[in-house]
């Protein structure tokens, strides 16, 4: 038997540690039916009658211009068309638009209908004729283009989009590359950023602000603004470079857009595209929608705007603030299918107060911030979406986490997530966060991200994920204060890391290196420092299924793991369990029910055994920091018939989880013992290759 497996525990956060004494965990079973299941029959998503749509409008963008949206002479712009249809609504008639392949250079559309209750029921239906042909873009060509010598062009540049955000305080982008949207796209290809002009960034109090600062880390200054100075204009001669661009928007700047290409190569003869539009649409109050095999690319949207990104993607459903009036939901019966959503300077899909929602077959990948973010939803489906690649402009202006991820989920209920695709993210893989009920992730895959892979967090659940597939440089499955998990049947693979990413513990102060990979971290914390004992154990139990937003502290567990594989290579562990509860109720409340395993399959390469650190033991006191072997580790977190022996995978590095015949996990079938295709490896390959040639703004500064 190898040395095994594991870790428990690192909060990498600093702050004060509590004095409390130790508490033994108890020795009994913890039966599954303490474990409330996900109810799949709320789950169905958006019903929508289509075939009670009797009235088609068609549009042509490569027609001339004076069409009436008949199949004899199609309208030439989706405007048109949207504007003819917003009557044919108001009346209460169903319309669907259609649009031929071609390149639509238009957005910043508003279909909102508050308060007229008919055309909002009234099905809308907007597609394409094939999927993918007809593409929405936020760019125009630009022309003119004046030779400066040296690679180096210009063209007059009328906007002035500025800088965005501030209100998330620290928590917002830091640098300036951050806070920018413009982009230019060469014959399809991304250029790179450059700032030309120069400005002080700095963070400032409102003259009332609220501070939700607790004690233990989490957001502290959301009631903040930005504020921008401007210091000075660099010479575009001296700091662009071949493939790069930047903006003078300041009239004493002379409102030019800059262009450096390599020698030879002249704008005036290639296809020059700039983002001139921030948005495609927002869509609330607004019932019965359908939106289908449709592209959406190069649009401007803020990377973290004042309210937050969830409200701001390029493709956006609801808004914040009012509600829909016959409740909470703006939207009623949504769905989003056989479209893309790529090269955005913000998040792809944004989703907010929607009830009755299907999003299938749709791809957010390459955009600036994340790929899809979700607020206030009951009822939905996810299938066979994917985020890929995402957040390149986080990458440049210095936030990689916190609020953002190939998809980040909030507030929602009753759902049913499948074959979901995450890879390569420049941040986390798939997050669900604060107050997510009633739900099921059912074979995702989650791989390559510069992150975790997949995190829930702050819910009471029941939440269960099923035939995963992960594989991050991070922590791959993390459970923050999350209620009433089960994991069924995964495959979480640490790949080996450096040398100096093994788990040090400093002996003079107890502290662990924030460097350490793991298959599963487990954490617990308290968001309520100032309540008692009693008071806490009174929310612990009355809020239980209330409404309230942010309970101030989620029960932990119980979490049931079966059938999984945890397993890591060199340097990396199985678990990674962390609390800081510095009072007698909250330790028992978490280990009363904290973690029940049955039949999973444990490895770890090269670590020795399973730590325990508890961060409320003096830093020097020997119960901080606690080593385990297999025996007491099985006993005292209730693990069932554990396995402990290598898996035998073909070639994880490479992303095959097939295994070799002498594989012990060589019968299962219930697993996803599966092989990336060429292509997909090809393309990360790519990407990582790309991500090296980025040159952020100021230095990486990570959040």
């Amino acid at each position: 038997m190898n040395n095994l497996s594991a870790l428990l525990l690192g909060l990498l956060c600093a702050h004060s540690v509590c004095m409390a004494s130790e508490y033994i965990m108890p020795q009994r079973p913890l039966v599954q039916e303490q474990l409330r299941s996900v109810d799949l029959t709320k789950v169905s998503g958006a019903v929508i009658d289509e075939s009670s749509v009797t009235t088609t409008i068609l549009v042509d963008a490569g027609v001339v211009a004076g069409g009436d949206g008949s199949a004899a002479q199609p309208f030439s712009t989706f405007s048109q068309a949207l504007k003819a249809a917003t009557v044919l609504l108001q009346a209460g008639t169903g319309v669907r638009i259609r649009l031929a392949p071609g390149m639509y250079r238009e957005g910043q559309f508003e279909i909102c209908f508050p308060d007229e209750m008919t055309a909002r029921r009234a099905p809308l239906i907007i597609e394409g004729s094939a999927t993918g042909g007809s593409v929405f873009t936020g760019a125009d060509r630009m022309s003119n283009w004046k030779d400066e010598g040296d690679g180096l062009w210009s063209c007059a540049w009328r906007h002035e989009f500025g800088f965005f955000g501030g209100l998330m305080g620290q928590y917002n982008v830091q640098q300036l590359l951050g806070q920018r949207r413009e982009m230019v796209y060469v014959d399809e290809k991304w250029q790179h950023p450059v700032i030309l002009e120069d400005y002080d960034y700095t963070v400032k109090p409102l003259a009332q602000a609220k501070s939700t600062e607790g004690q233990h880390g989490g957001p502290q200054t959301f009631d903040q603004k930005g504020y921008w100075t401007y210091r000075s204009a660099q010479s575009p001669k001296e700091v662009l470079f071949p493939g790069s661009f930047g903006v003078t928007e300041r009239l004493e700047n002379g409102k030019r857009l800059w262009l450096r290409l390599a020698l030879g190569m002249n704008p005036n003869t290639l296809k020059v595209e700039a983002m001139t539009r921030t948005q495609w649409a927002r869509i609330s109050f607004k019932d019965n929608v359908v939106v289908r095999n449709l592209t959406f690319q190069h649009y401007g949207n803020a990377y973290f705007p004042d309210e937050g990104w969830s409200r701001s993607g390029a493709v956006q459903f609801g808004a914040p603030g009012r509600s829909g009036g016959d409740g909470l939901f703006q939207l009623h019966h949504v769905l989003l299918e056989r479209c893309t959503i790529r090269w955005n300077s913000g998040g792809g899909l944004a989703l907010d107060n929607l009830q009755n929602l299907t999003v299938r077959q749709v791809e957010a990948s390459y955009n600036g911030c994340g790929g899809m973010a979700q607020g206030t939803c009951h009822n939905m489906i996810f299938e066979s979406c994917t985020t890929n690649f995402n957040n390149w402009r986080g990458q440049l202006g210095g936030c990689s986490s916190w609020a953002m991820a190939g998809i980040k989920f909030h507030q929602f209920r009753d759902a049913r997530l499948s074959n979901l695709v995450s890879i390569g993210n420049l941040t986390g893989g798939l997050w669900w966060d604060v107050n997510c009920e009633n739900f099921i992730v059912d074979r995702p895959i989650s791989l390559a991200n510069y992150g975790f892979g997949v995190f829930f967090e702050i819910s009471k659940g029941p939440m269960e994920l099923s035939g995963a597939l992960i594989s991050n440089s991070g922590t791959n499955l993390q459970l923050t204060c999350a209620e009433h998990v089960s994991l069924r049947n995964n495959i979480i693979w640490v790949p080996p890391a450096p040398s100096s990413s093994t788990m040090q513990v400093d002996p003079n102060t107890g502290k662990i290196s924030n460097t350490v990979s793991s298959a599963v971290k487990y954490l617990f914390y308290n968001r309520s420092s100032d309540k008692s004992d009693a008071q806490w154990d009174v929310l612990g139990h009355e809020l239980e299924g209330t409404p309230k937003t942010h309970r101030d502290f989620w029960l932990p567990g119980p979490v049931f793991a079966e059938g999984n594989v945890f397993a890591a290579g060199d340097n990396g562990y199985g678990m990674d369990c962390s609390i800081w509860l510095p009072s007698e109720i909250r330790r028992k409340k978490l280990f009363d029910k904290a973690w029940v395993g049955r039949e999973n399959h444990w490895f770890s390469a090269t670590t020795p055994g399973f730590i325990f650190v508890d961060f409320d033991q003096p830093e020097k006191d020997p119960k901080r920091n606690r080593q385990w072997g297999v025996t007491e580790w099985s006993t005292r977190f209730q693990e069932t018939t554990p396995v402990f022996t290598d898996p035998l995978f073909t070639d994880p590095s490479r992303y095959d989880f097939t295994v070799k015949p002498s594989s012990p996990l060589a019968a299962r079938t219930d697993l996803p013992l599966r092989k990336l295709p060429a292509a997909w490896l090809a393309e990360i390959a790519i990407h990582q290759a790309w991500v090296a040639t980025l040159r952020p703004d100021k230095g990486w500064v990570g959040k």
